[in-house]
């Protein structure tokens, strides 16, 4: 278990913003110092980030030495809030974010420290601390050097309430055939098979990309977001894109895939029992309120190359990364260093696996991976493999927002799976042109 959780990783404007440490107003936080000699730092985390509390008592406990603001946004809001601090030139000191294709506006201005400069001057936390497969995330290309520390990220199964398939003398389907079977009953029942929907692409895409690599090795999904027009061949897109439709056209998905497709509208059909089966991520197990839930790999789909019960999808989705400037600027560096000694440290990386958001090799399982449901969860995906996400895999930001756009419109069967490709095609040749 200690293993996969390292691996799992272990995603007008909305922000919500809480400060802690001297109660000063933030204008004034870009300065290296205060009087006394507390460095000012600035760290912007989700809010709901497990961190969070932690991070707040050791700030009030270590004013004197630092002032630490703690800046939050909700969700995929800190995306949007620290875009806004690029383009403004007001970037926090330390920062919580995604990986692959998200850092690349960081990396290509030059604004993410190598992490290697953090690792030689802290004296309480290393590398080799954390998994050496999650480093490969937080970067473009899955090279060696790393722009921040990996803490958070995803893997997958499918939940299933074992009442209701009980109820209706239903065995957990092993093939395409046999989902479309269960959710003929489901639906006679008024229950709906399976809580996925898409909203901006959550939940949608971890089933996109589970059928898809059913289909295509992981070397061509690396080909097909490298070369021009490859996206919109892969055979694997294609199917994933083609059984993504049909499972809508035949209602195996809610009503309004939109409204109630994200990760708190599947997760509440399937607590409400009103969904026989849920797109399971990892940081939504501790939520999951029906007792009796079993978790199963997806079923095989027509013709499939690779079996899914030998892998799930998931990643190094998330980082804790660097504003170089500041950790260039002596009067920041010792401050830098001891907040994020703090955020790495084992019992705030253990306060992260709760929601199974770490990446750290922990001396001690935490108490919470012995609970039934999370137990059960972990032990269905201890021996899989983990295929990155296609979230997380897209070339740049821009044709990752129009995958993930267009996903909605897949879902609700306003595009065909024919138009859904070749419009995500078109935006993955543009940032390859770039």
């Amino acid at each position: 278990m200690k293993k996969l959780l390292a691996s799992l990783l272990c995603a007008a404007m909305v922000v919500s913003m809480a400060s802690c440490g001297s109660g000063q107003d933030n204008e004034n936080s870009n300065g290296g110092g205060n009087e006394g000699g507390a460095a000012n730092i600035r760290l912007a985390l989700q809010a709901e980030d497990p961190a969070l509390p932690l991070m707040q008592s050791w700030a009030e406990e270590n004013a004197d030495a630092v002032k630490l603001d703690i800046e939050t946004a909700a969700g995929n809001d800190l995306r949007t809030k620290l875009t806004t601090d690029m383009a403004s030139d007001n970037m926090p000191d330390i920062f919580y974010y995604w990986t692959r294709s998200s850092l690349r506006p960081f990396i290509d201005n030059n604004m993410l420290l190598d992490i290697s400069k953090y690792f030689e001057k802290s004296t309480k936390v290393k590398r080799e601390d954390f998994s050496a497969t999650d480093f490969l995330a937080v970067n473009l290309d899955g090279g060696e050097t790393a722009y921040g520390i990996p803490c958070g990220g995803s893997t997958q199964l499918l939940a299933c309430n074992k009442d209701l398939f009980d109820q209706y003398g239903l065995s957990y389907p092993t093939t395409y055939e046999e989902l479309l079977e269960v959710g003929e009953v489901f639906k006679e029942n008024g229950i709906i098979p399976i809580a996925c929907g898409s909203a901006h692409g959550d939940i949608g895409y971890f089933l996109w990309s589970s059928i898809l690599y059913q289909y295509a090795s992981v070397e061509e999904v690396n080909q097909m977001i490298s070369e021009p027009d490859a996206f919109a061949s892969c055979d694997g897109a294609i199917k994933a894109s083609e059984y993504i439709s049909e499972m809508a056209e035949k209602g195996m998905f809610p009503a309004d895939t939109v409204a109630s497709g994200d990760f708190d509208g599947t997760l509440a059909l399937f607590n409400a029992e009103q969904a026989g089966m849920l797109v399971a991520t990892c940081w939504k197990i501790s939520g999951i309120e029906v007792e009796n839930t079993d978790f199963i790999t997806y079923p095989k789909f027509p013709g499939a190359k690779n079996d899914p019960a030998a892998f799930t999808t998931g990643g190094a989705n998330n980082g804790i990364y660097i504003f170089r400037e500041s950790f260039e600027d002596a009067s920041k560096t010792d401050g830098i260093v001891a907040v994020m000694d703090q955020y790495c440290s084992d019992e705030v990386m253990s306060a992260k696996a709760e929601n199974l958001s770490n990446s750290k090799n922990l001396p001690e399982q935490p108490a919470f991976m012995s609970e039934p449901t999370m137990e059960k969860f972990l032990t269905a995906g201890e021996s899989l493999d983990l295929h990155m996400a296609m979230w997380a895999l897209m070339p740049n930001v821009d044709s990752r927002e129009v995958y993930m756009d267009l996903m909605d419109s897949l879902y609700a069967r306003q595009l065909t799976p024919s138009e859904y490709l070749s419009q995500v095609q078109e935006a993955v040749n543009e940032d390859l042109a770039d």
